[in-house]
């Protein structure tokens, strides 16, 4: 009974498409017949013609070894027993004129009517096969019960990079799905024929026929579209995640797109495009990093793939370290930060650098006014191994020189990065990359003072595909940051060294099917700080020299979150990081006379710890994000995110220098945390062509640190005595329109803003706004497509001024010494910031044989000559009334031209 059902099904399906010649005779027939080193595949079919039966294979020859025997006066079903005897194959027979060979496991099992209906449909598909349908699975190769999955690789066809976000789409079968992080996608569907829809952003759309008989394999290449046309309608197809992704207050950064943005001398800037997305602003021209949601610059956790940068500035501010042409993709988490991020209270800007291409040398650079760049990659061992080379260095000080302005021309300015890439694919389950980051700038003024620091980072990632749906990355970091301050001049020549290096290691577990995704892992931080050493240089300087004791800390941390769409309405991502940290020895600690409110003059002894634990914290920081979809076109998405922060820089001027240190938590210090809230609405308008939202959010800041007046923090070995405990809140509404298609497209952004501290001691007690709090924030970025190779950009900035501290009037002592008598802190405020920026972009021609392409860019930055001020002081002379004065940094326009080649 256990094979009547199949017999059955073999009967009235399979037996009418059979070709039998001549008259049919039964397999159970006697024959006498001899085989020589014959392959199964040539036994069935001697054995079919004596005895006009058909055989079917339905399996992989690999398990068969070739057979030499003779046979006399058996049946053919008493030769395919003993040839099958001692092997897993097995056969089965119908009406003495059919015969299927196949595992044996498959033949012997009983079967349910949804299985052969399945292998009715694949045996249809194999009779009919047309040149350019992809034929995937073999007839026996489904489990019983589970449908057919199609898995594979979706990859730049020029590079061989996994294409992370594409789209998979069936439309007859109405199911889809995206590739991951490498690339990778599944789907499940019946067995049957369908066209496969493969699409995503800057590539041509494919269309694959398939015929999909039992789960398989397909590698997808995608070829990068050639027309700017296409690539922005290609564009609107992946608009609608700004709906369907249960993220909020999330900015991904489009690299084709801010190549073509004005900027400052030419220089192609990541960080400095964030400028122009809601939520995200900086103190001025010239500041070093980048402002969240009210948040301080050190707030944020600025990754290069796994490594953390704690400078992510050249020249003091102007330009940013990341060279553009090695970034794959940069995401910046404002609003719900993913658990598997942690360190940071106020946002993640994590940059992946793209691999080598695995297929051809390509060479790519820029040769710009003050500063040039190239990058060359391809294979070492082509499809297997490639590498990856990239410099970028600048030659301003001919421009200095140019000034007339004496200070200047004696000023100099340089900076370089370089990167270093190999990867090697072990298997097609396998990958390991080693790279390596190393930058450096030197800057000095009119012989007076300068700067010079470098961050150094090496790293290693080893990934594996550990099934159809999950994914294991392993991570190993090391990275140091050192900076050195000097003073020139000769009474006061000295030398001012900080610094901070770290180990990383991170493991992250990826598993994704269905409507379920999840990432958990664990990752370790070994700090080792360098406060400060200030070294007197020369014999006339008057510069005592000192030296703080060096600091190390452990952070651990374990999280899990997952995401699961409860219905297509409703998404949920959820997630938990507990994070633990550790002040390690030797060191010492001084004991205070009230260690809740240090002060210098209350210190009254000095405890010292060998190696060990001197100090340890826990934080448990929960994570939630969920959105809800009103209909196809528009979704409301809310979010909460608890994060801790455990080393904070330490700067009590406008914007962070390079020589202002990092400080770890202690018992002293407090460990930054907050509580971010954001609650979004979100609508797209005419087939996803005009994407909006609106966010409000609130963050509640619980521990936090501001500076008494005038203090005093270089080398300082005990520095808690100039800081302040408090807590801070932010507050905001974010607005965002972006027309992404047409002849003119472009975005406009307006954030409302409040970020504002209560620290004992500082303006009584009172709320008082922060330093970078700026109410009002407004971008507008146009581009006009004049052409398929020319591109017209504008961008207009307009923000509040920011908050200061000046003297509201003044004493006269004895008739000689002037005393300058402050406001509270931030009581005033600069004036206003605006500026316009143009730019005009010439691309290269479309010709595929064409293998030298070009482009043009001439920009103009701040093309009205605005003299936006960047600090306002108070100059008292000796004699006379003091005056107000206004500090430009950038006061004129300033153009640029830019060639880029790709080869």
């Amino acid at each position: 009974m256990k094979y009547l059902a199949f017999l059955l099904f073999l009967s009235l399906i399979i037996f009418p498409f059979l070709e039998v010649k001549g008259q049919i005779a039964r397999t159970g027939q006697v024959l006498s017949i001899s085989f020589t080193e014959a392959s199964l595949a040539e036994i069935s079919l001697q054995l079919e013609e004596r005895c006009n039966c058909k055989i079917y294979l339905a399996h992989s020859e690999s398990s068969f070894k070739p057979l030499t025997a003779s046979f006399q006066d058996q049946s053919v079903e008493e030769i395919l027993s003993n040839i099958l005897e001692n092997t897993p194959l097995s056969f089965i027979s119908y009406d003495q004129q059919l015969i299927v060979i196949g595992k044996r496991n498959n033949i012997e099992r009983s079967r349910s009517a949804k299985s052969y209906q399945s292998l009715e449909k694949n045996i249809e598909i194999l009779r009919a096969p047309e040149p350019g349908i992809e034929v995937i699975g073999k007839i026996d190769g489904n489990s019983e019960g589970k449908l057919p999955q199609l898995s594979g690789r979706i990859r730049d066809q020029e590079t061989g990079d996994g294409i992370s976000g594409a789209t998979v789409f069936i439309s007859s079968a109405e199911r889809g799905t995206s590739s991951d992080q490498e690339g990778r996608y599944t789907i499940e569907l019946e067995a049957g024929s369908y066209d496969l829809i493969v699409q995503f952003i800057g590539y041509r759309k494919r269309k694959i026929p398939i015929r999909l008989i039992s789960s398989g394999q397909l590698d997808i290449s995608l070829i990068k579209a050639d027309i700017q046309l296409d690539e922005i309608v290609l564009e609107a197809y992946a608009s609608d995640r700004n709906v369907e992704s249960n993220q909020s207050g999330l900015i991904r950064i489009n690299m084709k797109e801010i190549e073509r943005l004005p900027s400052f001398l030419g220089e192609v800037d990541v960080v400095k495009s964030l400028l122009l997305q809601p939520g995200v602003s900086s103190i001025g021209e010239g500041s070093s990093g980048f402002n969240v949601r009210g948040g301080n610059t050190d707030q944020n956790l600025v990754l290069l793939d796994e490594a953390m940068l704690f400078n992510s500035s050249h020249a003091l501010g102007f330009f940013s370290t990341f060279n553009s042409d090695i970034v794959q993709d940069a995401t910046l988490y404002k609003g719900n930060i993913p658990a598997k991020y942690g360190g940071r209270i106020s946002s993640v800007l994590d940059m992946g650098v793209k691999d080598g291409n695995f297929e051809k040398i390509n060479i790519k650079g820029g040769l710009g006014i003050v500063s040039s760049r190239l990058m060359i990659e391809g294979p070492i061992n082509k499809h297997k191994t490639s590498f990856l080379v990239s410099g970028r260095s600048t030659y301003s000080d001919f421009l200095l020189n140019a000034i007339k302005i004496p200070e200047v021309k004696a000023s100099s300015a340089f900076f370089y990065d370089a990167n270093i890439r190999l990867t090697h694919r072990i298997d097609d389950r396998n990958i390991i990359s080693l790279s390596t980051y190393q930058s450096k700038d030197r800057f000095s003024y009119n012989d007076e003072f300068g700067f010079d620091y470098q961050t150094s980072i090496a790293q290693m990632s080893y990934q594996r595909i550990l099934g159809k749906h999950a994914l294991s990355s392993f991570n190993l970091v090391y990275g140091a940051y050192q900076s050195n301050q000097q003073e020139l001049r000769p009474s006061i020549a000295s030398s001012l060294s900080v610094g901070n290096s770290y180990w990383k290691a991170k493991e992250n577990f990826n598993f994704s099917k269905d409507r379920f995704s999840m990432d958990a892992g664990i990752s370790a931080i070994l700090y080792k700080v360098n406060p400060g050493e200030l070294k007197a240089n020369g014999p006339t300087s008057a510069i005592s020299e000192r030296k703080v004791e060096r600091e190390r800390g452990l952070e651990l941390a374990t999280y899990v979150s997952g995401t699961y769409d409860f219905s297509p309405r409703l998404s949920v991502n959820s997630g938990l990081r507990f994070t633990h940290f550790r002040y390690l020895g030797p060191g010492s600690l001084h004991i205070y006379q009230n260690p809740d409110q240090v002060r210098e003059d209350e210190i009254i002894g000095i405890q010292d710890f060998d190696s060990g634990t001197i100090f340890s914290e826990g934080k448990v920081e929960p994570r939630l994000s969920i959105r809800y979809k009103l209909d196809s076109q528009s979704s409301l998405k809310f979010s909460y995110t608890r994060s801790s922060q455990f080393i904070n820089q330490i700067s009590n001027t406008e914007t962070p220098l390079p020589t202002d240190i990092w400080q770890l938590s202690s018992p002293y210090i407090p460990t930054h945390l907050s509580h971010n809230f954001s609650l979004g609405y979100f609508r797209n308008f005419d087939q996803n062509k005009w994407i909006s939202s609106l966010d409000i959010f609130y963050r509640n800041i619980d521990q936090l640190f501001d500076y008494k007046d005038f203090a005093e923090l270089v080398s300082n070995e005990h520095i808690e005595t100039e800081l302040r405990q408090g807590i801070g809140r932010s507050r905001g509404i974010e607005l965002s329109i972006k027309k992404q298609l047409g002849f003119i497209h472009g975005w406009f952004s307006y954030t409302f803003s409040r970020s504002e501290r209560k620290v004992m001691e500082i303006n009584e007690g009172q709320w008082y706004p922060s330093t970078f709090d700026k109410p009002h924030e407004a971008s507008l970025v146009t581009n006009i497509q004049l052409s398929k190779r020319s591109t017209i950009s504008f961008n207009f900035n307009y923000a509040s001024g920011r908050p200061i501290t000046i003297p509201i009037d003044r004493h006269l002592i004895d008739n000689r010494l002037i005393l300058l008598n402050y406001s509270q802190r931030n009581a005033f405020r600069i004036p206003d910031y605006h500026r316009l920026d143009i730019a005009y972009t010439l691309s290269q021609s479309f010709r595929k044989s064409q293998k030298l392409k070009s482009s043009w860019t001439f920009s103009v930055y701040n093309i009205y000559g605005r003299r936006n001020p960047f600090a306002v002081f108070v100059d008292q002379a000796i004699v006379g009334d003091p005056k107000i004065k206004r500090l430009s940094v950038l006061g004129s326009a300033f153009p640029s031209l830019t060639i880029n080649i790709e080869l």
